[in-house]
């Protein structure tokens, strides 16, 4: 390869490199990203093209010391600057290094622009750009230069998958590039075209396929342009296509990172996990305010402000297994619920349903009600400190906290927030002080209407395991309210919509009753007193639908009233409130609030809808009732368990997201190692047996010879290109007996029909009926005889070679373009400096 091309190609490399890189601006935000990107693909590719240069490569020590101490000296001198001085810059690069992959899947995407966070994408970067240089230089392989970037792509695609949005565009850049580095690592060999000579042997386009002339720049460039158009069509045939899993959840590697829940920055390293222990207390001092509120676009009726998910019952206590991941101002939102539709998947419903509604804006300022955690809509998205809240300080080592003072008038602080984005919950990873001022906004779902609730699934995956565990010891009340109240209920949303009216209908919201969520205190409020605390509610009805089979949890918040949410209003002690959420497939979790309204002085249930729900939720969930039957009443009778093997009706996903595609890619990888080696041992044989029975006889008789030919390459006997039969066999005199017999008269016969006179009376006896035949009885007892010399492994790694097999298909496509030339046209015959002239009939 000349140096210019050795340059491109580097250049090249580094394009690959750069497409692979630029998927980190959907995973950290701010320009930095991008600048130190470019910076890191194109230092390493100076560096490597100045060490290279015209001349051999220098040590690999040399190159890797190179641009090794370059990208830390780099690092050190721009992404490490916050640090501050010398050592402790070196001590970000190293740590950034080491531990940048895996705190970068323990923030929320899309994550802050911090040094700590931006060292690892750009060190692998540097990385994939270096070794794809050094591969160009060092080796003469077409592809595998590209494969650094490619490696790159991939990872940078795992890391973004929950921001969304599409990958197609870089994939078909890279395509581009990949072609192109293909192209100009291929050397141009000026060989009659469609085939070269091999040595030892004729050219069998001169003999067989007609005289050729080699592409011109034209058609090299239409073929390498047409290969990048293919390879980008099929990429995007594939993911639109038969690789589509829209319907379905993207696989995101954070979920199956094993790590605790993010530290709130107090000193103990845990955040609040359950706050269902203190709604008791806030229920019992109602006009206690918490904090103050202001919704903006917010729908009409109330609006629950959630704190706290809990999934985890052991029939005495709620637990929470939430993983929350630090954030700047903002996250990309729950990969279920903001992926894209599937126009006529059958899951339109579904997806409508989970689908974000306009986004709500709420300004919070925190009063009494403290700890970490913030009371916010569903799906925050954006959030950050308003001006005048207090700063609580730095905390030390001992869990103490210095002094701090407040946030300047003006000045909006980001980050010191932690999110769990499916969950739809926020941390504040300081205490919540009084007079601290937040702005938060949320996408919650939209509501759908009563016949996209028909179309939803319950939703059966391993991460819902925990929503659908049941504590040991179920009381039989439980599953007789499952069974009575759900009766007549044809889809999983109606048998949840029927057990929350059965719960609000027949049953009492007191806040004076004794507080407590145990399966005995359930028992009693369901079989004796039947009047209760909202967590009494919620807990009675997320058991009775994990018993029919439904992923339910529960949800601690706060219900915002009023005639208008958009003012600022004191949320209070008496707005404490838990509710219920299920699991539907493709539409992510779905309130339902079962807690009525309060009593008035007589016992009776205050009109309206239940507490926490929206006028357009309560809607929804009574049209729902009206295709139902009507709601039973009275005492639940104990059941011996038949709730407990229902099912829900409807389709489930059979595979999980991650299941479906690893059956995909092991199934098309299947597929194409099938055609290859179908193809590998197929294609020879049928060329053998075309060569045998096609033709005239001369034409399969320099047939045989070739087939000779590639026999002796084959068992490592190459012959010289210029050599002659007689030659070839002095030359293949080691092959011992009854291999040079067979050689010697296959010989004979060649030499007769290549280079006869066609006047001569021996020529036409040479090569007159029968004359063919013998000569492959010749070649298949050659074949016989060297078969026995190559070991099968090494005959088997010969057949299968991608050059063998590329072979055999130009020689294929050669056969079918000079079917279609005259097959009368004098042809020039070329061994050596030899050039004889036959007519060649019609083969």
């Amino acid at each position: 390869m000349s140096g210019r091309h050795r340059l491109i190609a580097v250049l090249l490399a580094g394009g690959l490199s750069f497409v692979g890189g630029l998927g980190w601006r959907r995973v950290i935000t701010g320009p930095e990203v991008l600048v130190d990107v470019a910076a890191a693909v194109i230092i390493p590719v100076v560096l490597v093209a100045v060490l290279s240069g015209r001349h051999q490569p220098p040590s690999p020590i040399v190159t890797v010391v190179a641009w090794g101490g370059g990208f830390v000296a780099w690092a050190a001198a721009t992404v490490a600057v916050p640090a501050g001085g010398l050592w402790s810059r070196l001590h970000l690069v190293a740590v950034g290094m080491v531990t940048g992959w895996a705190r970068l899947l323990d923030t929320a995407v899309p994550a802050p622009a911090e040094p700590e966070l931006l060292m690892g994408p750009v060190a692998l970067t540097w990385l994939a750009t270096a070794i794809g240089a050094e591969l160009v230089v060092r080796t003469r392989t077409r592809l595998l230069p590209a494969l650094p970037g490619l490696v790159l792509f991939l990872v940078t695609v795992s890391y973004a998958t929950a921001s969304g949005g599409s990958d197609l565009p870089s994939a078909a850049g890279f395509a581009a590039l990949a072609a192109l580095l293909v192209r100009v690592r291929h050397p141009r060999v000026e060989l009659p075209w469609p085939g070269r000579v091999r040595p030892g042997r004729p050219d069998p386009g001169s003999v067989l396929e007609g005289p050729g002339r080699p592409p011109g720049r034209l058609t090299t460039l239409a073929r390498t342009g047409g290969a990048v158009i293919g390879v980008v069509a099929v990429g995007i045939g594939l993911a639109g296509g038969p690789l589509r899993v829209d319907d379905h959840p993207r696989i995101d590697p954070r979920a199956y990172r094993a790590t605790a829940a993010t530290g709130t920055g107090t000193g103990t390293g845990t955040v609040e996990l359950s706050p269902l222990s203190r709604l008791a207390g806030w229920t019992a001092h109602p006009q206690q305010v918490l904090f103050q509120a202001a919704l903006t676009s917010a729908t009409a009726g109330p609006a629950a402000l959630r704190l706290a998910v809990l999934d985890d019952y052991d029939g005495a206590t709620w637990t929470s297994s939430t993983r929350y991941l630090p954030a700047g101002a903002s996250t990309a939102g729950c990969p279920e619920t903001t992926g894209p539709a599937t126009p006529g998947s059958g899951h339109d419903g579904a997806r409508v349903a989970g689908a974000a509604s306009a986004p709500v804006t709420q300004e919070l300022t925190i009063a009494g009600l403290g700890g970490q955690l913030v009371p916010v809509l569903a799906e925050p998205r954006q959030f950050v400190v308003l001006p005048g809240t207090p700063d609580p300080g730095t905390p030390t080592t001992d869990g103490a906290v210095t002094g701090g003072s407040a946030v300047a008038a003006g000045q909006v602080t980001r980050g010191r927030f932690a999110v769990a984005a499916c969950d739809g919950v926020l941390v504040r990873t300081e205490p919540l002080t009084a007079g601290t001022r937040l702005r938060v906004r949320s996408w919650p779902q939209a509501v759908p209407t009563a016949g996209q609730t028909l179309t939803l699934a319950a939703a059966s995956t391993p991460a819902d395991a925990r929503a659908r565990a049941l504590p040991a010891g179920m009381p039989p009340v439980l599953r007789g309210l499952a069974t009575i109240a759900t009766a007549g209920g044809t889809s999983p949303y109606q048998r949840a919509a029927l057990l929350r009216q059965y719960l609000r209908t027949n049953f009492v919201f007191d806040p004076a009753a004794p507080a407590g969520h145990s399966l005995a205190q359930v028992t009693h409020f369901l079989e004796q007193t039947r009047r209760g605390t909202s967590e009494q509610f919620a807990t009675a009805f997320v058991l009775a639908a994990r018993l029919l089979g439904l992923p339910a949890r529960l949800v601690v918040g706060f219900s915002v009233s009023g005639a208008d949410t958009a003012a600022a209003r004191p949320v209070r002690g008496a707005d404490a409130l838990a509710w219920a959420e299920i699991h539907f497939a493709g539409t992510g979790w779905m309130p339902f609030f079962p807690t009525p309204m309060a009593a008035d002085a007589r016992g009776a249930v205050v009109a309206g809808a239940t507490q926490g729900e929206s006028t357009a939720q309560a809607e929804l969930v009574n049209a729902v009732l009206g295709t139902t039957v009507d709601v039973p009443t009275g005492p639940p009778r104990p059941d011996t368990g038949t709730a407990a093997h229902h099912h829900p009706s409807g389709p489930s996903p059979a595979w999980s997201d991650r299941g479906r595609g690893i059956r995909v890619a092991g199934t098309a990888t299947l597929l194409v190692l099938t055609g290859y080696l179908g193809l590998a041992f197929a294609l020879p044989g049928l060329r053998r047996r075309r060569a045998r029975r096609r033709g005239t006889e001369r034409t399969r008789i320099v047939a045989a010879w070739l087939h000779a030919l590639d026999l002796l390459a084959r068992s490592g006997q190459p012959m010289p290109a210029a050599a002659s039969p007689v030659e070839v066999v002095d030359a293949a005199s080691q092959t011992g007996e009854p291999a040079g017999t067979a050689l010697r008269g296959l010989a004979e016969l060649a030499t007769v029909a290549l280079f006869g006179d066609p006047g001569d009376d021996r020529r036409r006896t040479a090569t007159g009926r029968g004359a063919a035949a013998e000569a492959w009885r010749l070649a298949d007892a050659l074949d016989q005889a060297l078969r026995a010399s190559v070991p099968r492994r090494r005959r088997v790694a010969q057949r299968i070679a991608p050059a063998a097999v590329a072979a055999e298909i130009r020689a294929a496509a050669g056969r079918r373009r000079a079917g279609s030339e005259d097959r009368k046209t004098p042809r020039p015959i070329a061994n050596g400096s030899q050039s004889i002239t036959s007519g060649i009939a019609a083969r």
